[in-house]
This record gives structure tokens, C-alpha cells and sequence, in this order.
């Protein structure tokens, strides 16, 4: 299950940055991410196996591409050390967070899933960001608040994932196909 102390601890383990506002950031980030991925991030996986209708269950893989942080920051004109330390602890933080998909299929009842594409909107994360940063009385440069969303949004687009289906098949049995929209839970 994806919680804001799980994220927050995996990204604040992941770097050697310390400090009150290191800490207070990754408590926002924590927060603001598991409500993003919980509310607004959604998983299309293409299901293949015996027709009828099942239940998607599958893992989702974040890899832990430094670049994608890296670029986001440095695409808002913030450059220097601390870029690559900070874009360290968020990928690494948040590829070694488990995350499940799950999700009605309408078409598979029993089979295989493979993820083809993650919706992952960053305007909704800069949103949740801004005000979880305000809730915390921390008010950090627009172009930073921009670069943590943009750069995890474009994190979790380059996301995969398998899984597989369970449920109940048609008699007689036949192969059937189709996409399963699914959130992350």
C-alpha cells in the first residue's frame, strides 16, 4: 500500500542530504505523491488470455532514472550539486517503493497483463504539491515546486509493470484480448 511515510522515508534514505528542510520536504513530497498516485494516476495494461471477465493484479516498476529528475530540474534553470543529490534521492527513493495495480477486465477473465501506458498528469501533482508545501508553511521557488512535479510525473510515465488475471471464463473457453484501465493501490 502506497502511504505518505513509505515515499517520504524511501526518498530521504536514498540521498546523504540532511537537514530541517530536507526532512520537511520529503514529509511534503511523501504526501503530496501517495494522494497523486492514489487519486489522480491511472494504469492501462493490455490483458490477453481465456475471454470473460476478471480482476487485474499486477506490480508496477518505477526505474530509478536520475536523468528524468535531473533534466526536469535543470529545464527550470536550477542547476548546481545539489541537483544531482536531490534527483538521486527522488528516483532511487521512488523505484524501491512496492506498487500494485488493480483493476476490473472486462474482456480476459484468466491471463497475463502487461502495462502500456501510465497516465501520470503533472499539472495534478504541481497542484498537490503547492498546497502540501503551503500546509507545511514552506514556501520554496516556483521553478523548484515545478521541477519535483515535473520531473516525477515524467518518472512515472516511463513506468512498466506485469500482472496477471483472475476471475470467471466464458464456456466454451476462447482467447480474448483487450486494455484494462487500472489505479494503484
Amino acid at each position: 500500500m502506497i502511504t505518505p511515510p513509505i515515499i517520504s522515508n524511501s526518498i530521504l534514505s536514498s540521498a546523504p542530504l540532511t537537514g530541517t528542510d530536507w526532512i520537511k520536504t520529503t514529509q511534503v513530497l511523501g504526501i503530496a505523491v501517495s494522494s497523486w498516485l492514489l487519486s489522480t494516476v491511472k494504469i492501462n495494461s493490455f490483458d490477453t488470455g481465456s475471454a470473460g471477465v476478471g480482476v487485474v493484479t499486477g506490480t508496477l516498476f518505477i526505474l530509478p532514472n536520475t536523468a528524468i529528475i535531473t533534466s526536469a530540474f535543470n529545464a527550470n534553470g536550477n542547476v548546481g550539486p545539489d541537483v544531482l543529490l536531490i534527483s538521486q534521492a527522488i528516483a532511487l527513493g521512488l523505484s524501491s517503493v512496492p506498487y500494485t495495480y488493480t483493476g476490473a477486465s472486462p474482456i480476459v477473465s484468466n491471463g497475463a497483463s502487461v502495462i502500456t501506458t501510465t497516465i501520470a498528469p503533472y499539472p495534478a501533482l504541481l497542484s498537490i504539491l503547492n498546497s502540501t508545501f503551503n500546509s507545511f508553511a514552506m514556501q520554496p521557488l516556483p521553478n523548484i515546486v515545478n521541477s519535483y512535479a515535473l520531473g516525477i510525473s515524467n518518472l512515472f510515465l516511463s513506468a512498466t509493470g506485469t500482472g496477471f488475471i483472475a476471475g470467471a471464463p466464458i464456456v466454451p473457453p476462447a482467447p480474448a484480448s483487450g486494455v484494462s484501465v487500472c489505479n494503484l493501490v
